[in-house]
């Protein structure tokens, strides 16, 4: 199985090995981003839904949240996001790969900051737009 592969540093790229893959919507990609960037991190369902579809009521936007999950899950080979009780987390394992956390993973020696320096390709989603 190839490795989900999230470059969020420069442009966003999400790759399965030699695919690119297309995420069904913007809303997707920023969830899919947000979660990404923070791994380990657990978001409640409310947060995201506040973040996302503020314009939205809480139960519509928690109908959105569910919907773009379950595209997020068709779209991607595999799934790092897991739900716990109310809440979302980012848990990439073997399976997923974010550049974002392979940076800050670097130590400061010459050789991890050349490897930090090859991960760099822009500034952070540089010309992703939500709306």
């Amino acid at each position: 199985m190839a490795v989900l592969s999230v470059r969020l540093l420069g442009p966003p790229h999400i790759r399965s090995g030699d695919t690119e893959l297309r995420l069904p919507s913007v809303k997707a990609q920023a969830l899919l981003y947000y979660l990404a960037a923070q791994p380990h991190r657990t978001f409640s369902r409310s947060h995201l839904v506040a973040l996302l579809w503020e314009e939205s009521a809480e139960a519509e936007g928690r109908n959105s949240l569910s919907t773009v999950l379950t595209r997020l899950r068709h779209a991607l080979p595999v799934f790092p996001v897991a739900a716990e009780g109310d809440t979302l987390v980012w848990r990439p394992g073997d399976a997923a790969w974010v550049d974002t956390d392979a940076f800050a993973a670097t130590g400061a020696t010459l050789a991890a900051l050349s490897e930090a320096a090859a991960l760099w390709r822009g500034s952070f989603l540089d010309g992703f737009h939500r709306r």
